[in-house]
């Protein structure tokens, strides 16, 4: 029996197409650069200016933090596997692709899937975490739990399974990763959803006008925006199951991976980067400020009263000097407060009050900040 040429295309080509077999790249391979060099940028930058948002102005990382960092490591280590495997063929069609190239590239599929896998996972136990701080209501905190053990269950499956029994180097795995692909996405847009819905109920506890909650509901919302990116990349799966030309076909499904991971961390940044448009963009904020003091002004006292103090005791935000209102949901308000100044920096009503009288307040929490949204929206 002869030896197989390891150096011939993978797959025949279409009838009257000349195969360039391991040639230089053209076309898709330059696409796929340009969208993951953007979106790693963007990523790049809201993630720098999370951690200075959170360290330097609020002066208070959290684990949400420490999540966000690493699924955005991820993002750059994701990058750069995929660089790696052009030199194996990826984003060119299979006839122009040795069997000794295809090797290699189904070689580094195994990393390539296992990585994508815990960015969106990182993402979402950023948001969590983040929904469980502000948020001690015991059924949000239940969901909550509920939520992060299902998606690490399905993340920590799917990467034994990519790595075991659906490996791309075994024949009785042909296909196998594309379904695996459509299922870990159809999860994490449902994941997505229910990430969506978890704030309303929190939302809706709020004693907080009704342009006030929207703004909330958007503005924690963007952490799953991401949803359209899943939604994209579940289209470009299904044209691989079956599909001989998997090296050309997955680099759309893989384009829409680089765009989903990457914005999912910037929309999870964005959640708290309010304190950085208090300080560095203050015009900004204070167009729609000047706007709705002075609609203030025109009406009776009693509107300052949904702005003011009785906000600040009953919103999830604050927490008032003598802890009312808190603790009908389910929390401590003594607990909350400490939780409150020690993690986010948040200062007593008086601090509130004197800062409030200077311009300042760089040093609000994150929460804080947002609650006070009559002002900035």
């Amino acid at each position: 029996m002869g030896s197989i040429d390891m150096s011939q295309g993978a797959m025949p080509p279409p009838p009257g197409v000349e195969a360039d077999v391991d040639g230089p790249g053209k076309g898709l391979q330059d696409v796929v650069i340009i969208v993951y060099a953007i979106s790693t940028f963007l990523s790049t930058v809201t993630i720098i200016l999370r951690v200075y948002t959170r360290a330097v102005i609020v002066k208070a990382l959290g684990l949400d933090d420490l999540f966000a960092v690493l699924a955005y490591l991820l993002c750059v280590a994701y990058f750069c596997i995929i660089i790696l495997t052009f030199q194996y063929g990826f984003a060119k069609h299979l006839w122009d692709v040795s069997l000794r190239s295809l090797q290699g590239y189904l070689t580094m599929l195994i990393p390539t899937a296992a990585i994508y896998v815990w960015i969106p996972a990182l993402v979402k136990f950023s948001l969590l975490v983040l929904y469980h701080r502000i948020d001690t209501h015991k059924w949000t905190r239940l969901c909550v739990y509920i939520i992060a053990m299902v998606v690490f269950g399905y993340s920590l499956a799917t990467t034994l399974i990519v790595s075991t029994t659906c490996n791309p180097l075994r024949v009785s795995a042909s296909g196998c990763l594309a379904i695996m692909g459509l299922w870990q996405a159809s999860l994490n847009i449902v994941t997505d959803g229910f990430m969506i819905l978890l704030p309303l109920p929190m939302l809706y506890r709020l004693q907080l006008p009704i342009k006030q909650k929207i703004f909330l509901g958007i503005l924690f919302s963007l952490g799953s925006a991401v949803v359209f990116a899943s939604i994209a990349r579940i289209i470009y799966m299904q044209k691989l199951v079956g599909n001989p030309d998997v090296t050309f076909t997955q680099a759309g499904a893989y384009i829409c991976s680089g765009v989903e991971v990457n914005i999912g961390v910037v929309c999870c940044s964005l959640v708290v980067m309010k304190p950085f448009a208090q300080r560095h963009l203050p015009r900004l904020v204070s167009l729609s400020s000047k706007k709705n003091r002075s609609r203030s002004r025109s009406r009776s006292h009693g509107i300052f009263k949904v702005f003011g103090k009785r906000t600040e005791e009953k919103s999830y935000e604050l927490s008032s000097s003598d802890g009312h209102g808190f603790t009908q949901y389910g929390g401590d308000a003594k607990d909350f407060q400490s939780t409150i100044r020690s993690d986010f920096g948040t200062r007593t009503e008086e601090e509130k009050e004197s800062v409030g009288r200077r311009g300042e307040g760089d040093g609000e929490s994150t929460k804080y900040i947002i609650a006070r949204g009559d002002e900035h929206c």
